[in-house]
């Protein structure tokens, strides 16, 4: 008996700003995954989450 592997694998697009600080996690449908707000300091002001797909 052969064991298959399922692979499961997403596209996400990386939102920086000019400092290089990950703003959002963009899916292919355009929905973000993933945001967050930085101080000017780049101290993590908040965090929104998404339910990825499974």
């Amino acid at each position: 008996m052969v064991n298959q592997i399922k692979l499961q694998f997403a596209i996400t697009i990386t939102c920086c700003d000019q400092r290089g600080l990950p703003l959002a996690l963009v899916n292919a449908e355009g929905k973000a995954d993933w945001s967050a707000e930085y101080d000017a300091w780049g101290n993590v002001l908040s965090e929104k989450f998404q339910r990825f797909a499974s």
